[in-house]
C-alpha cells in the first residue's frame, strides 16, 4: 500500500463521521425552525376516516389504528396538542375545506401541489391481491382476471397498471373488496398489504374459514407524508421530524 493510499484510508473514517455530524447537526437546526413556528397554546384537528388498520374509528368510538398511535406518541413528544376528528369526506376535501389542519398519512399527487402541505415520507405502503386458496389441485381463476378494489380512481389505475387486462370491480371499502372474493364474485382483491393482513387475521362477515392467500405486487408501493393546511405545515413537518 503506498503512502498516498494509506492517508486516504486513514482519513475516509474521519470525513464520514465529520459529514454524519454535519447532517444531524441540519436535521436539528430544521427541527428548531419548525418547532419554532408551531402554536402550542392551540389544538390542531387531525383526521380519521375508514382505513383499518392504519386510520379508524373503533367500536368504543375512539380513534384507533397504527397511524393514530404513531403520530399521537409524536405530537407528546413535541408537545403538540391534537383533537382527533372523524372525517369520512377523506382527506382532499377535509383540509381543502377547514374541517381539519392535518392528515395522518398522505401522498403527493399533481392534484395537490401548492394547495396542501405533505411532508417527507414517514410510511410505506405496500399492496397485494387477496385471492381465495385452492391449492395446488384448485380450479385456476377465471380470464380475464376479476378483481374487485376501493372506489378511489388512483386505486383504479393501479389495478389496470399492475393486473394488465384484469376487469375492475369497484366496492364502497376494503373489506367489502375482500368479501366479493369470499363469496366468489371476484378472483382477487386490490389491496394495501397490511390491510389483506388485518382481513384475513380478523375475517369479515362471510369469510369464515373460508382459506385466503395474499400474493405480493412487485412495485405498488407508496411513500406517505403527514398532510396538512399551508398554514399548519410547520406542525406536520415537527410531527414528522
Amino acid at each position: 500500500m503506498t503512502r498516498t493510499t494509506e492517508r486516504n484510508f486513514r482519513f475516509r473514517p474521519a470525513a464520514s463521521a465529520v459529514l454524519a455530524l454535519g447532517l444531524f447537526v441540519l436535521c436539528l437546526i430544521a427541527y428548531a425552525v419548525f418547532s419554532s413556528r408551531v402554536d402550542r397554546t392551540r389544538t390542531y384537528r387531525i383526521g380519521v376516516d375508514n382505513l383499518h388498520p392504519y386510520q379508524f374509528i373503533g367500536p368504543d368510538g375512539l380513534p384507533d389504528g397504527f397511524a393514530v398511535e404513531a403520530l399521537s406518541q409524536a405530537a407528546r413528544r413535541c408537545g403538540i396538542r391534537l383533537l382527533w376528528i372523524a372525517a369520512p369526506q377523506g382527506p382532499d376535501a377535509a383540509l381543502r375545506n377547514g374541517t381539519v389542519d392535518l392528515w395522518p398519512r398522505l401522498r403527493n399527487a399533481p392534484q395537490r401541489n401548492g394547495v396542501l402541505h405533505i411532508t417527507a415520507p414517514w410510511i410505506r405502503q405496500s399492496f397485494c391481491l387477496l385471492s381465495r386458496d385452492f391449492g395446488a389441485s384448485g380450479k385456476a381463476p377465471t380470464r380475464p382476471l376479476r378483481v374487485s378494489r376501493q372506489p378511489s380512481a388512483f386505486i383504479g389505475s393501479w389495478v389496470k397498471r399492475f393486473v394488465p387486462g384484469a376487469v375492475s370491480f369497484p366496492k364502497p371499502d376494503a373489506m367489502e373488496a375482500a368479501r366479493a372474493v369470499c363469496r366468489g364474485e371476484t378472483d382477487a382483491a386490490f389491496l394495501e398489504a397490511r390491510m389483506a393482513e388485518s382481513l384475513v387475521l380478523k375475517r369479515p362477515p362471510g369469510c369464515g374459514e373460508i382459506p385466503l392467500k395474499i400474493v405480493p405486487i412487485i412495485g405498488a408501493d407508496i411513500l406517505n407524508g403527514v398532510g396538512a393546511t399551508r398554514a399548519a405545515a410547520p406542525v406536520a413537518d415537527t410531527l414528522r421530524e
